[in-house]
């Protein structure tokens, strides 16, 4: 695992990167040069990983998910919980729907 280092900030761990011309590609992201300015790579660890910087690798991945979530709701769960209004399914079905969602896309914690 390396890690992106610029005077001021560490960009976190990485399992690739590579130097371009006018950018860092940090595992398929891209970084431009002007925005870090001079940067270096270093070798890391996972006991190197600051607790700050998991907690922001959490958060984005949650409200990551928090958003494949929404969009998954409102593409199958609501049209369902219309139906169960209706009378035309049961509730469990639904829930079940909900559930799956949930699964689909989990939390860290």
């Amino acid at each position: 695992m390396k890690a992106l280092f610029s005077n001021t900030k560490s960009y976190g761990p990485f399992n690739s990167i590579i130097e371009e011309n006018d950018r860092w590609v940090c595992d398929n992201k891209n970084i431009l040069k002007v925005a870090i300015g001079d940067a270096t790579v270093s070798d890391v660890n996972d006991d190197w990983i600051p607790a700050n910087v998991e907690e922001h690798y959490k958060n984005n991945y949650n409200l990551n998910q928090e958003k494949n979530r929404q969009s998954a709701y409102e593409k199958e769960a609501d049209p369902l919980f219309f139906q169960v209004q209706r009378g035309d399914i049961e509730n469990q079905v639904w829930l079940d729907k909900v559930a799956e969602i949930k699964a689909r896309y989990p939390y860290k914690v």
